[in-house]
Formats: structure tokens, sequence, C-alpha cells
């Protein structure tokens, strides 16, 4: 995702864990109307291991950007595990 892509980030630090801290990234983009009149969003999650990007689809933008929130809070949940 480009910088002018990005709709918003927030850097979150997990602390408490074994290796101190853990500094992990979320970035929601625009999103683009895609070529079926839907709306696709991208969902993207950075830790120190890499990164990972979800294009999440919905009938308007607000759903898309929904569901992109959506699945950036079970990938975090599963980050704890």
């Amino acid at each position: 995702m480009t910088p002018d892509e990005i709709l918003a980030e927030r850097v979150y630090y997990l602390v408490g864990l074994p290796d101190e801290q853990l500094r992990i990234t979320v970035r929601v983009g625009v999103p683009p109307r895609r070529s079926d009149g839907r709306f696709e969003c991208a969902a993207e999650l950075q830790e120190p291991d890499g990164m990972t990007t979800r294009l999440m689809n919905g009938e308007d933008a607000i759903e898309a950007m929904q569901l992109a929130l959506v699945v950036l809070g079970v990938e975090m949940k599963h980050m704890l595990r």
C-alpha cells in the first residue's frame, strides 16, 4: 500500500511478552470502486516478522472499511495466543 492509498494508520506496542515489546502497525486503505461496482479496502498488519495484507470488499466503501477493521482485530487477537 502506498502512502497516498492509506486512509488510517495506528501503531500498537504489545508489552509484557517474553521478547519485552512487540511493535505492530495496522493500516486501512482508501477503498476504491472495483470494475464490478463493489468497493475494496486493504487491511494491512505489519509486525517484525513480516506483513499481511487482506483485501475486503463490500457493497459500499463503509462496508468494505468495516470488514477491514474486523479482520485486523481478528488477526491481532490471534497474535496474542
